[in-house]
């Protein structure tokens, strides 16, 4: 009997105990994976959870993700979208029937459905947005400097006017105001009033009155404040939390200063496409799941797990290139066929000593350097490492051929996944998506 009891409390405190490390371990949560989709879609409601869009060639599924890590099918259909878009609390889907351009805006707080008819548009959907009035902005490809603004039944309210070419169609929280980024700045569609200065490139992902590019920037758009950088980092995947600055790099998490100078880290142990905040949440992306970061498990520089550890500059601050771009830790060049030396030669490095490592993990001291070669600059006990990427160059050779092209199109058609490297070498415009344009610039050059 006083075997069984003390057997019985030792278990219970393991029990306890196996619950305390459960609750308290600083752990990722696996939100959610592929389920033989094509294409996937990464959105944040700004109050801490996220939506996963997965589409096909002949349906699409939108996924609702809670802070808990939670899972829901918010809405299912039998049709394959031709554009899909979002800013501040929408998500928009664009497909076309015989008649019409059929545009279905979702809701990512409450996931309500509205669905427009818009007869008589032309070509194909350019870009589109809604705001908090359930009006929709739409242009098409015939006329990409009209913007037409359409209410719930799909009736033309009136038309804006710009004087170059409408890249996207973003809107604001709160009011919903929406704004047309062109090649000219960002126009205030209500006011007409535009915005110039450092503006937006590539892919954009919204938190709130918060977006950030894929070019290493974070902007604030609003009423009170208008349009404004907040924040411009070296690392091209960012996002806010409304409090810190995160960034992607290879497998590492970083928390940044507003200095651009690294807070906290957390290896994730594999390479990360995108990071994307919502609310004070964040979350990454790994090949088609999506994770949920535990920010107690971001490590100063110091040593400690708090994230209020003072920063620790970094040593590739005191390195830098007028010859290359230098991108977190990447080197970019547009130049295929440049030797150790030529980047040796390119990159200030003040004190440092530099070496090489090739893309097949041999030191290598002269020779072309391609796409995953790295190198190494160091002094006494400091030692950081950078990822060579040469635009254009996926296989790692040094220069651009015809098998580049057919990596790109396995990367297009998804029979092969590139690497953060890969992808970087792989996408030609710098648009953050590998696309047929990549692939026929490429197959011009070679």
């Amino acid at each position: 009997m006083v075997k069984a009891k003390a057997r019985s409390a030792v278990s219970f405190f393991l029990a306890l105990l196996m619950i305390f490390l459960f609750i308290c371990s600083p752990v990722h949560i696996k939100v959610h994976s592929t389920d033989g989709y094509t294409k996937s879609y990464y959105f944040a409601d700004g109050n801490g959870s996220f939506r996963i869009l997965r589409c096909s060639s002949q349906l699409y599924k939108l996924y609702s993700v809670s802070s808990r890590g939670e899972t829901t099918v918010s809405a299912s259909e039998s049709i394959p979208p031709q554009l899909v878009s979002a800013s501040a609390g929408k998500m928009i889907i664009v497909y076309s029937s015989r008649a019409n351009t059929n545009v279905i805006a979702y809701d990512l707080n409450s996931s309500r459905k509205t669905v427009y008819l818009l007869p008589g548009t032309k070509g194909d959907p350019a870009a589109v947005c809604a705001d908090q009035n359930d009006c929709i902005y739409f242009t098409d490809s015939s006329s990409s400097d009209v913007i037409i603004k359409y209410d719930t039944r799909g009736r033309e309210l009136c038309r804006y006017h710009s004087d170059s070419r409408v890249d996207k169609l973003i809107s604001a929280a709160g009011s919903g105001k929406a704004y047309a980024l062109t090649d000219q700045g960002i126009l205030d569609l209500d006011n007409n009033v535009i915005y110039t200065g450092n503006l937006p490139q590539g892919e954009l992902t919204f938190n709130g009155n918060y977006f950030s590019d894929s070019c290493g920037s974070v902007y604030q758009l609003d009423d009170q404040n208008g349009f404004c950088c907040l924040f411009r980092s070296s690392y091209p995947d960012i996002c806010f939390d409304g409090e810190n600055y995160y960034a992607a790099s290879g497998s590492r998490i970083i928390r940044l200063s507003v200095n651009d100078d690294i807070i906290s880290e957390f290896d994730t142990g594999t390479v990360i496409d995108h990071i994307i905040a919502s609310g004070s949440n964040v979350a990454y992306v790994c090949g088609d799941e999506l994770y949920l970061l535990d920010k107690g498990s971001m490590r100063s520089r110091s040593g400690n797990n708090d994230p209020s550890a003072s920063c620790v500059r970094q040593s590739d601050h005191n390195i830098n290139s007028r010859s290359f771009t230098i991108l977190g830790e990447m080197i970019i060049s547009d130049k295929p066929g440049t030797t150790f030396a030529g980047f040796k030669n390119g990159i200030s490095h003040g004190t440092y000593s530099v070496s090489a490592v090739d893309h097949n993990g041999s030191n290598v001291s002269s020779g072309i350097l391609g796409t995953g070669a790295r190198l190494i600059f160091s002094e006494g006990n400091d030692s950081r490492s950078f990822t060579i990427v040469v635009k254009g160059d996926v296989t790692g050779e040094g220069n651009s051929n015809s098998r580049d092209c057919k990596l790109i199109a396995d990367y297009i058609l998804d029979i092969s996944r590139p690497g953060a490297a890969e992808k970087t070498a792989a996408d030609i415009n710098n648009d953050g998506n590998i696309t047929l344009y990549d692939f026929y610039s490429l197959y011009r050059q070679s």
